[in-house]
Parts: structure tokens; sequence; C-alpha cells
């Protein structure tokens, strides 16, 4: 949905799945590969999440999973 580089930060969206916890492990894929490597944070409303990049630089519309 959003990915503030100077932040370390992205918001994602999940739509009508579940909302993962805070501290999470999140992948984010481009293109067939692993892009960036998200935790979950505090902010967490229903359907967005905040997630610190751990590793790596998501871009907006790339694939997350759990």
């Amino acid at each position: 949905m959003l990915v503030n580089e100077e932040e370390s930060f992205a918001l994602v969206d999940f739509g009508t799945r579940d909302v993962p916890e805070k501290g999470a492990a999140l992948k984010v894929f481009g293109e067939g590969a692993e892009t960036a490597v998200l935790a979950v944070g505090d902010v967490r409303h229903r359907p967005f999440v905040a997630a610190d990049i751990v590793k790596g630089m998501p871009r907006k519309g790339e694939l997350v999973f759990r």
C-alpha cells in the first residue's frame, strides 16, 4: 500500500484476511524473488498493518506473505 524509506516502514493492506500479531515476520516478493522482510509493528487497524522494514526494500504493489 505504502513504503516510507526514510522512516523504514511499510503500510500493508490485508484486505479481509486476519491481521497478524505484533512482531510477526512478513516476507515481501516482487518479480518472483524475495525483496524484503518486515516485522509487524504496534499499529494494526484492520485491514491495515504498519510494519518495520527489517531487511531489503519493499516496493508498492509487491506481494506480502506471513
